[in-house]
């Protein structure tokens, strides 16, 4: 009997890695053919927009509707408007699939060739588990994101205050001509020129503003103001669940704000305002 069992597992084992190679492939050509689908996408709205009048012309007159309607295009407007938006959605239904079918096959397989207790017996709490990882993946991205960004403000007004203390010392250090505190060119390029210090104040303050607009709270925000917000903002924009054809982009336009409007970012934004 254990011979039987140790045989079936490994059978099983042998169908997880077919149907995972399977699966993979079937992910890859997919995740191709949308990518050059939103490629063509981009490059027809770019021609549309610049070639305002053709489309006022193709939308007005009964000869463009005739055209419009035409087996062909239509067929081409569904591969560059439907591919991506169904594309996307298969392509995630295909990953939720590959990792509840192989981890099912393979956690059974074990426990028929070892005894070892299965951790699920159902592929509902697989599929439960494969949403709680995707979640936490989101969150570890999401936190990276947010790590990334304060990194990049905090160089920026880092090399500011540096570059203020220096003005403050020596007076225009650079002059016009780029030159140096002590005299003759500097160490900065080949002809001495000070690297391009700009303020962050006004931008910091003008993205901030623009991300507290894109998530329709008000600047004088708190941190659960702006996670409420995003999670109610985010259940409508989701590619998932939104199907306008830009649905990606509004939903990665509200994201870049969220990671944008952190605790850390809504204090500095205070803190320059009570200094104005």
């Amino acid at each position: 009997m254990s011979l039987i069992k140790r045989g079936t597992g490994s059978l099983l084992h042998g169908l997880a890695v077919v149907l995972d190679s399977v699966f993979e492939g079937i992910i890859a050509i997919l995740e191709t053919v949308v990518i050059l689908a939103e490629t063509l996408r981009a490059g027809v709205l770019q021609l549309l927009v610049a070639g305002g009048c053709l489309l006022v012309f193709l939308l007005m007159n009964p000869i463009g509707w005739l055209f419009l309607l035409q087996p062909e295009v239509l067929l081409f407007l569904f591969i560059i408007f439907g591919v991506p938006l169904l594309g996307r959605s298969f392509i995630s239904l295909l990953k939720y699939g590959e990792y509840v079918t192989t981890e099912y096959l393979n956690d059974y397989a074990d426990y028929l060739k070892t005894g070892k207790n299965r951790t699920f017996r159902s592929f509902g709490e697989y599929g439960r588990k494969y949403v709680r990882m995707e979640q936490e993946k989101a969150e570890r991205a999401q936190r990276a994101r947010r790590e990334a960004e304060q990194r990049m403000w905090e160089e920026r007004f880092r090399a500011w205050y540096q570059h203020q203390e220096q003005q403050s010392r020596y007076g225009n250090p650079y002059g016009r001509t780029g030159q140096g505190p002590y005299g003759g060119y500097g160490s900065y390029g080949q002809a001495g020129q000070a690297p391009p210090y700009t303020n962050p104040y006004d931008d910091f303050v003008k993205k901030y503003e623009e991300s507290a607009k894109i998530l329709g709270v008000p600047a004088d925000t708190d941190e659960y103001q702006v996670r409420l917000a995003y999670r109610k903002l985010a259940k409508k924009v989701h590619p998932d669940i939104n199907k306008a054809p830009d649905a990606t982009q509004q939903f990665q336009k509200l994201s870049d704000a969220y990671d944008f409007m952190s605790k850390e970012n809504i204090e500095r934004y205070r803190s320059i305002k009570k200094g104005r």
